[in-house]
């Protein structure tokens, strides 16, 4: 939250910067695509969804889940056989600072030393 009121920030991961500038250009160099759901059964749901081509990061928000990946394509048409249960209420979100920590993280600890 509080790094959304930043003038500029940069994330920085075993001595290397992963991402730096404005919060609206960290998040758009990110290039991620993330999908919101909301419904019963998230639990569930994640574990299937973290199988599926195209997704990379499946992250909890509240009662809420965010699935993203840098293929769109790719990710719409995994999460589309799930988008017609009627439990659940899908649909596409902004990536958030969070949600770019979160990938640029996950790739930093595969490169990491």
């Amino acid at each position: 939250d509080e790094a959304e009121r930043c003038h500029r920030l940069a994330y920085i991961a075993y001595g290397n910067i992963l991402a730096r500038g404005t919060s609206d250009e960290v998040v758009a160099a990110a290039g991620l695509t993330t999908w919101a759901v909301s419904g019963s059964g998230l639990g569930k749901l994640a574990s299937q969804l973290r199988n599926l081509p195209g997704i990379e990061q499946v992250v909890a928000f509240g009662n809420t889940l965010h699935a993203s990946g840098h293929d769109a394509a790719r990710i719409e048409a995994s999460l589309a056989p799930f988008r017609t249960d009627p439990a659940l209420r899908w649909q596409r979100a902004e990536s958030s600072l969070e949600d770019v920590f979160i990938s640029l993280m996950g790739r930093a600890e595969t490169r990491a030393p």
